[in-house]
């Protein structure tokens, strides 16, 4: 995990305006920031603009995350999902070794990267990324906020849940 969170890379510029480049958790926190940017806006004017639903955020990720920041997070992410992925549909393994490993990898995560990763579970490219996430709690420790709150109206209550083990 170490070595591809080091590998993200993360611009914040756009078009004629200039902007900075930032790595590892710099440019993962920038990614979110992305994002919080737009809903802080959204907010400031709510009357002018639609309400925030899973769509909007969707398109904001992929609009001012994916498409700066794909090279590094792309792969990030893949792995995140091959992990949980193969944790539930391994025949082997008892539930309570899939339920410690999964707690494992979300140990490694900071809050920006498990709220990157719920933005991520919501775009067209994640597949059944959000069912991971929340089949195995993932998002329980995601700082609470704005942000939180606002996925909390999207995904089921049972992402941000304690376990009951």
């Amino acid at each position: 995990m170490r070595e591809l969170r080091e590998n993200i890379d993360f611009y914040t510029g756009g078009g004629s305006h200039p902007g900075a480049t930032y790595r590892s958790f710099g440019g993962i926190a920038a990614a979110l920031s992305a994002v919080v940017d737009q809903v802080t806006l959204s907010e400031m004017y709510p009357s002018s603009s639609p309400p925030i639903d899973r769509d909007r955020l969707k398109n904001w990720y992929t609009e001012f995350v994916l498409a700066k920041g794909e090279t590094g997070m792309g792969p990030y992410f893949r792995v995140i999902y091959t992990m949980l992925d193969r944790l539930r549909s391994d025949k082997i393994l008892p539930e309570e070794d899939k339920i410690r490993m999964s707690k494992l990898l979300r140990s490694q995560l900071n809050g920006h990267e498990v709220t990157l990763a719920a933005l991520n579970g919501l775009s067209d490219v994640s597949k059944d990324f959000s069912v991971l996430l929340t089949n195995f709690k993932m998002l329980k420790y995601m700082p609470g906020g704005p942000m939180r709150d606002l996925l909390e109206t999207i995904y089921p209550p049972e992402a941000f849940a304690p376990r009951a083990d």
